[in-house]
């Protein structure tokens, strides 16, 4: 399975001991190239890559040359000997980077080779090509410049840019000592990021990788963004223009074309910092806001340390980002601290829904650079305050030391006194008002952001924890002394209604959660008592416990909450689950109708329900042919879909389950029940669309054990052995005591002649469960084909004493009897294989044939007589000619072998030869005058055939 880290750190010891600039690419490319992937690329590429080269292969190429006479030779050509390496940087999933030096310019650059297993991938090689341009034609102080892009002929293209000298952001990230120190620093260098973004985003350019660790800060402050391999241009023109010779020069629109043709579905990016529509692949969706989030992202690390996803494995981390789960970076943005102001723009670029972050970079920086302005204000009223206060702490050392006369001096002390009073009145009026408005704007806003809050869906509870970091801001800046209780008590009240609003949106938000799980458990183990025990409890949990309240009170409390329609479904749910596998507490589940019928009395819905709990599926099919099916959320619709489906109607079923996905593509458990209603009740199945359904359940739910044993089988029957093994492995991995998935994996090693490979699946499976029959005959089956005969015996035998109606382990037995010489007992098994099985073709082919090794000629007839019979029976038509053949072969005095075989050539249209077996039948069977009749129906009809065939 593809897996990426959460996060890009390295450790800061290695970021000492290398280059700045080769610790950035080559985190960003990856670790240093193989030198013998390199062996067949051009000579100056190859000194390149392999600097410390043998004398002679450098000699091959010329020799070595002083810079003075390669700057003057005018044979070079544009790639030879104008770079010399000074050392390897890194490789990517596309390209080499190394370090170099210009002789021709005489600087330092860093340029990057397209590697040769790309070179006939015209995709990779367009999007190198487009780094490339799009990074040269994005003209700002911010952007690496790229000098040059070359390709010598036939070789592999190449680009140089300029060595930048400095860190990356995620180094001086890590090197802080709490998430607090130098954050001004920190936002500085935030806000020249969101400048270079900005620029791009004008240009219509988007970068989609933005990340701590693709963030040079250089030694005098400036801030450049790397890595534009994954950029992307949106909008323009899909047209190529053509120069004056006809031949195609690119524009900055190539990537757009390149996009529509090679990215859909794709995900790129780092998903600690990726927008939920990147994650999810969806490529049409991505634009200026998906640089947006990941700014939020960053902004998310320099606040609290990390960014906004953090997990145990790559695959949990993708899976957090593809759903947004922002829970825990709301919680560490609301301990960490920071402004208000600064956690809102962070909640803001971090939204979930797209339309509701910031527009693109430009914004984020007019946001950032307003806030920096303010703290650059507050920052130089401070120092101005300061420098008065000690003036006047002066003025009043310098006052106390003047004598004056006593009369002068108390007049001017009252004076003074008259006026500092007034001056301080009139100061505390000023406060006391400007307090109150800051307090005023801060309450409105919160009012606003509870608006917000309660408009949007409760499933979003980053607009509650924007609107309760906003209350308790204007609670905080009303517990002033200049402002008034009546402003006080307003900022509580607020504070108290988002708190309780909030904490109902998370129980909300946990009790969704719980029945996904619930939903989910039961797509993998359909057991209806594990259900119903964990909705009881899940339900107990969120305060509605349905045994003891009344009907009246739960349906009351169900309608009030956010979340009414997804009860009311789960009820149905319930109910119908729990009538089929518990119908002895008929009166709870009516009781769950009852609650259900009371919160949503719509008559067309409660004959629904009615008809469920019934179990009538006719009544059902009627009422699903209404139009206000289409009004079902998806989980009563999953519901109608199982209830039907296991009861025959398996084409409304699937109407009914495509009409869920076309609203939630993404729920596990309807991709699951399409998945199983195209498979396993289709004849023949619909492998194909099985597959796909499968595949996103196991996107969805990565640890859907279902989901991968379901996917791996019917790549299996696809025949798809490689995938089928990978999706085996990945069972294998999320539950290691599966003997059935090291089992499948052995016989998908079987199936590919890896014998070694398939006797360490069996034994592992073996280990599990020892006294499990198939897998002895499995190794069996494999140590026979390794020759180890000894231990196949021994296999076989246990195979037959843990499951002796196996006709397989038996027929194979028997084989091995008659390799040994052991006549008898190989007949034997093989008439075991037959008894088991009468149907079992191989048995009885092996019977016929150690019947006529033990000389039995007249069972051997029999036995390829009763061959020849199954044969035909099952279609094969040649086989059963040969069949009779053999069995006349040995007794050529029966005459039913004789019809028999004459029907069969009949069936192949060898009609003369028929009409001989006919009449062989005549021969052999003089005293048989119903078999003569027939047999002289039968030479007719082949003369008439034949005569009309002739004409």
């Amino acid at each position: 399975m593809m897996s990426e880290p959460p996060s890009d750190p390295t450790t800061k010891s290695e970021d000492r001991q290398r280059d700045p600039f080769e610790s950035v690419v080559s985190a960003a490319f990856g670790p240093g190239p193989d030198t013998r992937e390199f062996e067949d690329i051009p000579a100056v590429i190859q000194e390149i890559l392999d600097p410390d080269s043998p004398p002679d292969l450098k000699a091959s190429r010329g020799g070595p040359r002083s810079d003075a006479s390669s700057l003057e030779s005018p044979e070079r050509g544009p790639l030879q000997s104008r770079y010399r390496i000074l050392g390897r940087i890194a490789r990517g999933g596309i390209g080499v980077v190394v370090r170099a030096r210009d002789r021709d310019l005489d600087r330092e650059v860093a340029l990057k080779v397209l590697q040769k297993r790309h070179l006939t991938n015209s995709a990779l090689v367009r999007r190198f090509y487009e780094e490339a341009r799009i990074a040269g034609q994005l003209q700002h102080p911010g952007v690496v410049p790229v000098h040059a892009l070359e390709q010598r002929s036939g070789g592999r293209p190449f680009f140089t840019m300029k060595l930048v000298q400095g860190e990356t952001l995620a180094a001086l990230l890590a090197d802080r000592k709490d998430n607090g120190q130098d954050r001004r620093r920190f936002l500085v260098i935030f806000e020249k990021l969101c400048e270079t973004l900005a620029y791009a985003h004008d240009k219509g350019v988007i970068h989609r990788d933005v990340k701590p660790l693709n963030i040079m800060v250089g030694t005098f402050g400036e801030v450049q963004v790397m890595d534009w391999g994954l950029a992307k241009v949106l909008g323009g023109s899909d047209e190529r223009e053509n120069d004056e010779t006809g031949a195609e020069t690119a524009t900055i629109s190539a990537t757009r074309r390149y996009r529509q043709h090679s990215e859909s579905g794709s995900v790129m990016g780092t998903p600690a910092y990726m927008a939920p529509e990147q994650a999810r692949g969806e490529v049409d969706r991505v634009d200026e806001r998906t640089d947006t989030f990941a700014l939020g992202a960053i902004l998310c690390e320099i606040l609290t340390g990390s960014p906004p996803y953090v997990g145990k494995t790559s695959r949990e981390v993708r899976l957090m980002a593809g759903e947004a789960r922002l829970e825990d970076a709301m919680r560490r943005l609301d301990d960490c601290g920071a402004d208000p102001d600064l956690v809102n723009l962070t909640l803001a670029c971090l939204a979930p829904d797209r339309d509701q972050r910031p527009r693109n970079a430009g914004a984020v920086l007019e946001a950032v650079s307003t806030y920096l302005a303010s703290v650059e204000r507050r920052m130089r009223a401070a120092e101005v305050a300061e420098a008065e206060a000690r003036a006047r702490a002066a003025e009043e050392r310098r006052a106390r030391r003047l004598t004056v006369a006593l009369g002068a001096a108390i007049i001017f002390a009252m004076l003074l006194a008259v006026g500092g009073y007034l001056w301080i009145q009139t100061d505390r009026i000023s406060r006391r008002e400007a307090s109150l408005r800051t307090v005023n704007k801060a309450i409105d806003s919160a009012a606003f952001l509870h608006g917000q809050a309660r408009a949007t869906s409760g499933d979003d509870l980053q607009q509650w924890t924007r609107a309760l970091a906003a209350a308790k801001n204007a609670t905080a800046l009303a517990r002033s002394d200049d402002v008034d209780e009546e402003t006080r008590r307003r900022a509580r009240e607020l504070l108290e209604a988002v708190t309780n609003e909030e904490t109902a949106a998370k129980a909300n938000r946990r009790m969704i959660q719980w029945l996904e799980e619930i939903d989910i458990d039961y797509a993998e183990h359909h057991d209806s008592s594990r259900k119903c025990t964990a909705l009881e409890a899940a339900f107990g949990k969120f305060g509605l416990d349905l045994e003891t309240l009344s009907p009246d009170e739960a349906a009351s409390r169900i309608r009030d909450s956010d979340i009414s329609e997804d009860l009311v479904a789960t009820l149905e749910t319930w109910a119908d689950a729990g009538s089929r596998r518990h119908p002895e507490r008929v009166v709870f589940w009516k009781r769950l109708i009852h609650i259900a019928n009371t919160v949503n009395p719509d008559p067309w819905r409660m004959q629904l329900r009615d008809a469920l709990l019934a179990k009538d599926p006719e009544r059902l099919k009627t009422l699903v042919a209404s139009k206000k099916t289409r009004s079902l959320p998806p989980k009563a619709l999953y519901v109608l879909a199982w209830t039907l489906g296991h009861r025959g109607a398996v084409e409304e079923a699937l109407i009914l389950l495509r009409l869920a996905w076309q609203q939630y593509p993404d729920d596990y458990s309807i991709n699951i029940g399409l998945a199983h209603f195209s498979y396993v009740h289709q004849d023949p199945p619909r492998l194909d669309e099985a597959i796909r359904y499968l595949t996103a359940a196991a996107s969805i739910h990565p640890r859907g054990v279902m989901a991968w044993g379901s996917l791996a089988i019917a790549l299996l029957k696809k025949e798809d052995y490689e995938g089928a093994a990978g999706a085996f492995r990945e069972v294998i991995r999320l539950q290691p005591d599966s003997a059935s998935g090291h089992v499948n994996l052995g016989f998908i090693h079987l199936r590919t002649n890896e014998l070694d490979a398939a006797l360490e699946a069996f034994r592992k499976g073996l280990d599990l469960e020892p006294d499990n029959g198939l897998i002895h005959y499995n190794l069996g089956v494999v140590l026979t084909r390794k020759g180890e005969i000894e231990g196949a015996f021994q296999e076989y035998q246990e195979a037959i004493r843990l499951k002796p109606d196996h006709p397989q382990a038996h027929n194979n037995l028997g084989l091995l009897k008659k390799h040994r010489g052991d006549l008898d007992g190989a007949i034997k098994a093989f008439w075991e294989a037959i008894l088991i099985n009468p149907d079992f073709i191989p048995a009885h082919g092996n019977l016929a044939s150690a019947l006529a090794k033990a000389g039995d000629v007249d069972g051997a007839a029999t036995a390829y007589y009763d061959l020849g019979i199954l044969l035909r029976k099952k279609g094969d038509i040649d086989g059963a000619v040969k069949a009779f053949r053999e069995s006349i072969h040995r007794v050529s005095t029966r005459a039913e072998v004789w019809m028999d075989f004459g029907d069969a050539l009949v069936r192949k249209n060898l009609l003369e030869k028929a009409v001989t077996c006919f009449e062989r039948a005549q021969e052999v069977a003089p005293e048989s005058p119903k078999l003569k009749k027939r047999a002289e129906e039968r030479i007719r009809a082949c003369r008439k055939k034949i005569e009309g065939r002739s004409r």
